[in-house]
């Protein structure tokens, strides 16, 4: 199976689905803290994509990224100094 690791899930049942949606293994990450720092630490200048929950508490690196769209519950941001969309 093909291993898609810039897409950062951060829950099981996120990771399920995305695999599932991509037929792809992802790169499961067990708390919204390890998305972002797998995020900055192995894709600081390159593609990534982390999906994580809204939380009650939001992590800090959330403030890093600014919103590109809402659909329902679903939210898309991008870095704010990243210039890859």
């Amino acid at each position: 199976m093909e291993r898609l690791l810039y897409i950062i899930p951060e829950c099981y049942v996120d990771t399920n689905l995305i695999s599932t949606l991509v037929n792809a293994a992802v790169n499961h990450q067990k708390s919204c803290t390890k998305v972002g720092g797998t995020l900055k630490s192995k894709y600081p200048d390159s593609f990534a994509i982390g999906i994580i929950d809204k939380d009650k508490a939001e992590p800090k690196f959330v403030t890093e990224f600014q919103e590109i769209a809402v659909h329902g519950h679903l939210q898309l941001l991008k870095h704010k100094t990243n210039l890859i969309i």
